[in-house]
């Protein structure tokens, strides 16, 4: 770290390097710590305190926003909090909070899917902004500024904004925290319920820029092909799938209803399948081999590139057209939702009706799964 001798002059002429950040720190504060954090974009005030095997950082402002003076006098008050206090919270940087989140709360309570998921976004969109930062001194401001960031995408500012309100929250209950920096805070924006339904020339489209030896063109595929959720197929296992019969059997704690879901497969997904390994997860993530494939953002983008679709479109929509599709060919609803683990449909078996009929419909669910890979054929003849 660079060592300056701050002014409000000196602070403008700070260089900002190409990518990334420097740290300067402040030779006339008059105390250790105390400097400014340059990025590309912006600058802001920094202090760096705790012992020598934990130290943290902790924002005081943004440069512009508060002045030099004002931040170092933030900073001699942190310093005189910590040392009068001896019953102050003891550092806790972000990345650390973060890892015991995980471990305790995501691995133990959640669903493998729901687990995976969250990770991903805490670990993509908090943690490269708030690494090193101590979550005690968190605030509303810094996680907010970081969701608000993702609007352009409602979606993702949505759940990264519950991810992160899930995070704050266990960790208040825990009494870790004094105050939950989120609590009784609204999602960021309203989602309105999705209606797409890709049309015949869309699916020909589809099913033929999909490379199959790519593991999320795979995934992609096996969603066209069985109207399946992401989560399930993201964590397949080989040994879920019994190739003889053609049938996948995902087990409860990888469902939404936490019930086993058994549904056969066509020859088309017998093609992705055979490509599959038997035992282990069949789309492992690059980085870690033992959890589920998670780079869903990235590979879409690269996707939607070569499709070039003119309405937008999620993964999610390739369960709805599933359906629609099914039904416009005249498959009963009740077996359409057998197929799609969909209790709540039209068709849903409810009531006494689902205590006394255990009958799998997996007959039924087979000849649906030909008829609709003969509909895709067809659609890509008359594309």
């Amino acid at each position: 770290m660079p060592k300056v001798h701050l002014t409000e002059l000196t602070l403008n002429k700070l260089k900002a390097p190409e990518k990334g950040q420097i740290h300067y720190t402040d030779t006339a504060a008059g105390f250790p710590g105390f400097g400014v954090v340059v990025g590309t974009q912006a600058r802001a005030y920094v202090l760096m305190h705790g012992t020598a095997d934990q130290r943290v950082k902790t924002t005081i402002g943004k440069v512009g926003i508060i002045s030099l003076a004002e931040a170092r006098k933030k900073a001699k008050t942190i310093l005189a909090e910590r040392m009068l206090n001896p019953n102050a919270p003891k550092a806790l940087p972000f990345e650390e909070a973060l890892a015991t989140f995980i471990k305790l709360h995501c691995s133990l309570k959640n669903k493998a899917s729901t687990a995976a998921e969250t990770e991903r976004l805490l670990r993509r969109h908090f943690e490269p902004k708030l690494r090193g930062r101590n979550i005690h001194d968190l605030e509303t401001p810094a996680y907010m500024e970081i969701v608000e960031e993702l609007l352009d995408t409602p979606s993702e500012a949505n759940h990264a904004f519950t991810a992160i309100r899930t995070m704050t929250n266990w960790f208040f209950r825990r009494k870790v925290l004094k105050t939950s920096p989120l609590g009784g805070l609204e999602l960021p924006t309203r989602t309105t319920s999705r209606d797409r339904v890709l049309t015949h020339a869309e699916l020909h489209t589809l099913a033929q820029a999909l490379d199959f030896d790519q593991p999320y063109d795979a995934i992609v595929g096996l969603l066209l092909l069985t109207g399946q959720r992401e989560g399930q197929i993201a964590n397949l296992r080989g040994e879920w799938i019994n190739r003889q019969e053609k049938t996948i059997t995902f087990p409860g704690h990888i469902m939404k209803g936490n019930q086993p879901h058994t549904i056969p497969y066509g020859d088309r997904a017998a093609e992705i399948i055979a490509t599959l390994p038997d035992i282990g997860l069949c789309f492992p993530s690059d980085r870690n081999p033992k959890r589920p494939f998670n780079n869903w953002g990235g590979s879409k983008h690269a996707l939607d590139k070569r499709l070039q679709f003119k309405a937008h479109w999620t993964l999610h929509d390739l369960r709805r057209s599933l359906s629609t599709h099914l039904a416009e060919l005249g498959v009963p609803p009740h077996v359409i939702d057998k197929l799609t683990d969909h209790k709540t449909g039209a068709g849903a078996v409810k009531g006494v009706s689902a205590i006394y009929n255990r009958w799998t419909y997996l007959p039924e669910q087979r000849e649906a799964l030909a008829l609709y890979e003969q509909h895709l054929s067809r659609s890509a003849k008359a594309a």
